[in-house]
C-alpha cells in the first residue's frame, strides 16, 4: 500500500513540475483575426508589396509581424499581446507593416490567421496552435494581375 501512495506521489510531483515549466514558458501571444484590423492598405512597387493598418482593439498591442508561405501565395500573420499593468503606453505600438517581396510564385496575399490552426501563445518562442472550430480567419488583401 505504502509503495502505492509512494509511487503516485513521485508521479505527481513529476506532472507539476512539467506543469510549471510549461506554466513558466507560456507567452499568450496571438494571432489577430483579419476581422480585428482596422484601415488595412496596401501599397505596391515593382519589387515589393506592402501590407499595412491598424488594431480595432484598444486593449492589446501588436508584438510583431511575419509573412510566410501559405497555399498559393503568402499569409501575413500580426502578432498581438494584451496590455498589462507594467507596459509604458508610451512604447506600445498599434499599427503594423509588413514588406512582402514580390515574386512569380505569389499570386495571393492573405492577412490573419490559416484556417486549418489558430495561434493561441508561443511556448518557449515557439508557436503554439491549435485546431480551427471558427470561421476562415484570413482575408485575401492583394491578387497579383497577370
Amino acid at each position: 500500500m505504502s509503495r502505492t501512495v509512494a509511487k503516485y506521489s513521485i508521479a505527481a510531483g513529476v506532472l507539476g513540475v512539467i506543469a510549471i515549466v510549461i506554466w513558466a514558458g507560456f507567452k499568450r501571444e496571438y494571432v489577430i483575426p483579419a476581422s480585428g484590423l482596422l484601415d488595412v492598405k496596401t501599397g505596391t512597387t515593382p519589387g515589393e508589396v506592402v501590407v499595412s493598418g491598424v488594431l480595432l482593439s484598444s486593449m492589446s498591442h501588436v508584438t510583431k509581424t511575419t509573412a510566410e508561405p501559405y497555399r498559393d501565395g503568402v499569409i501575413v500573420r500580426v502578432y498581438v499581446d494584451l496590455i498589462g499593468p507594467d507596459d509604458d503606453l508610451n512604447r506600445l505600438k498599434r499599427a503594423f507593416s509588413c514588406v512582402v517581396p514580390r515574386s512569380k510564385s505569389i499570386k495571393v496575399i492573405y492577412l490573419g490567421d490559416s484556417q486549418e490552426w489558430e495561434t493561441v501563445g508561443k511556448l518557449y518562442g515557439v508557436p503554439v496552435r491549435v485546431p480551427r472550430h471558427k470561421e476562415w480567419a484570413a482575408k485575401v488583401v492583394w491578387r497579383a494581375t497577370t
